[in-house]
């Protein structure tokens, strides 16, 4: 993607009871739409949908397969490929996350709600190997820069768990941080691999140096990597990205938040119009907010 070039400035988007959007990131127009088709004809919203390197397609995530669009090409031409088969070895569950690896780009992830994790090759349907480690669904998946590891989160799971693909099944490390509910919570890689930063239910913002526990030679059993916190919001931090160059943080917060009954010691509960719901009990405030940080000295900057 390149602001140089508009044509690779798109962005593309899926939701409940929709066909998959790409717009234009400039204006916000709609500039496709891609339609999958289950078996009895109807439209099937993408639970996950991701790029490959190329830019040239677009992997959709269903419940035990994916569909792969060409991104020239909108409409219901695309490509089925079922993972569930009998007699081998396959991944089961909705595809809720899928990841390219920048390094080696025939080869990517999929992440499923029922805790699994499967290495393709993209020309193949057949995993290379399935990883299993997180308490919950898998919910987002991420490359190192070198290709050589990949990092994984769940829904309801506190841990971030770093895999070694030279060595497939093998968890090298895990960051901590707080992830109380089913809600999605992301986390980014600076482009050098050295930093992993995450966002949690608690309002906090982490960051681990990754390359820390390389320190280790080939450790025997994973390692638990400490990390540093700073409090960026009042609500659940949802979303964190890092600029590809620039030392800027962008992150996003927000969450459901539900009424309470009202209590019977409020004055209100005598009132016979009085809503049985209330909110006035929330221990949390309420932030739906996008905020960007400067993460560095400007006088240090070499752009």
């Amino acid at each position: 993607m390149s602001s140089w070039d508009p044509a690779t400035c798109l962005l593309a988007s899926t939701c409940r009871d929709n066909p998959v959007h790409l717009w234009d990131a400039y204006n916000g127009k709609l500039v496709a739409t891609y339609r999958y088709y289950n078996n009895v004809d109807e439209v099937e919203a993408a639970h996950s949908v991701c790029f490959d390197t190329s830019g040239e397609r677009l992997f959709c995530g269903f419940d035990s397969k994916i569909a792969i669009f060409n991104v020239a090409v909108p409409g219901r031409d695309f490509e089925v490929r079922k993972l569930k088969e009998k007699g081998r070895v396959s991944q089961q569950g909705i595809i809720s996350c899928i990841s390219f690896n920048e390094a080696m780009p025939s080869l990517y992830a999929l992440g499923s709600f029922s805790k699994t994790i499967g290495i393709y090759m993209e020309s193949d349907a057949n995993p290379l190997c399935l990883l299993q480690g997180q308490v919950g669904g898998v919910t987002h998946l991420k490359f190192s820069p070198d290709g050589t590891k990949l990092y994984s989160g769940g829904r309801k799971d506190p841990e971030i768990l770093c895999w070694d693909l030279r060595s497939p099944g093998k968890i090298l490390y895990n960051f901590q941080r707080e992830v109380a509910t089913n809600q999605r919570i992301y986390f980014d890689l600076d482009p050098s691999g050295s930093f992993l930063v995450s966002g949690s239910t608690s309002g906090n913002v982490r960051i681990w140096d990754s390359l820390n526990g390389d320190e280790i030679s080939e450790p025997e059993e994973c390692v638990q990597v400490q990390g540093a916190s700073w409090n960026l919001h009042s609500d659940c931090v949802n979303g964190i990205s890092l600029h590809s160059w620039l030392p800027i943080l962008a992150s996003t917060s927000g969450q459901r938040h539900f009424a309470e009954p009202v209590h019977d010691s409020d004055p209100d509960s005598e009132d016979p119009d009085a809503p049985l719901l209330t909110k006035k009990y929330m221990k949390r405030s309420q932030e739906n907010a996008v905020k960007l940080w400067w993460l560095g000295d400007p006088l240090s900057l070499n752009v």
